[in-house]
């Protein structure tokens, strides 16, 4: 029999773990990625032991392990005087409660392991083109491509991202609407603020609401 074709669009965290499960799979698997390259882009995320039991069994876990950090604890303060208004223990604790740690990557770390994983499990990953259209008959599906390439596969995932245009093309285009919340992100070295706790905060204000993760 033949092997399944697999066309993926969109080279983000959805698209890359979807590639390497399903190349581990067997799968013969192509990921379209508008970008250039992967770049560094975006800041920290936090990863769950749930998110990390999943990235655990695509055998990924111990490399993010290494470029992560631990956060010994989870918790709020008050964004004037910084006292404590509850801490949860995390580190060993989680390892403990969950079978799993909780962990503190930055997007573009996780982004390399899962696509260097991808690649060495068989899928290929093309930059500098982007899923215009697609039609579907019973033998394929037939992916076109904003270089004017055509793709042919068995089955296609959308993983392109807010303004995907395979979500469009399945049920019409979206009209996102502002809530009217903001969010700040940047990235410092942890030397520069050497008196900050090694944890997960959420910083509370009347005005604002600061959430600050950091690797040491």
């Amino acid at each position: 029999w033949n092997t399944m074709k697999i066309i993926i669009a969109g080279a983000g965290i959805g698209g890359l773990s979807a590639a390497l499960a399903l190349a581990r799979a067997g799968f013969e698997v192509a990921v379209v990625e508008r970008a250039p390259e992967l770049a560094e882009v975006g800041a920290g995320l936090q990863l769950s032991p749930n998110a990390m039991k999943c990235l655990g069994s695509l055998g990924v876990a111990d490399a993010i392990g290494k470029v992560g950090s631990e956060p010994a604890t989870l918790d709020l303060r008050l964004g004037k005087s910084g006292a404590v208004v509850f801490s949860i223990p995390m580190a060993q604790a989680a390892r403990k409660r969950y079978g799993a740690p909780y962990l503190h990557v930055h997007r573009a770390d996780l982004a390399g392991i899962l696509a260097k994983a991808a690649q060495e499990a068989g899928a290929r990953i093309r930059f500098g083109a982007r899923v215009s259209a697609f039609t579907r008959d019973r033998a394929e599906i037939r992916v076109g491509l904003d270089t004017g390439d055509i793709l042919s596969g068995d089955l296609m995932v959308g993983a392109d991202g807010m303004r995907s245009s395979v979500r469009r093309q399945l049920f019409g285009l979206d009209h996102p609407r502002f809530t009217g919340s903001v969010a700040w992100r940047l990235l410092a070295p942890i030397s520069a603020y050497p008196d900050l706790p090694n944890a997960a905060v959420v910083w509370a204000g009347a005005l604002l609401v600061l959430d600050s993760a950091f690797s040491i």
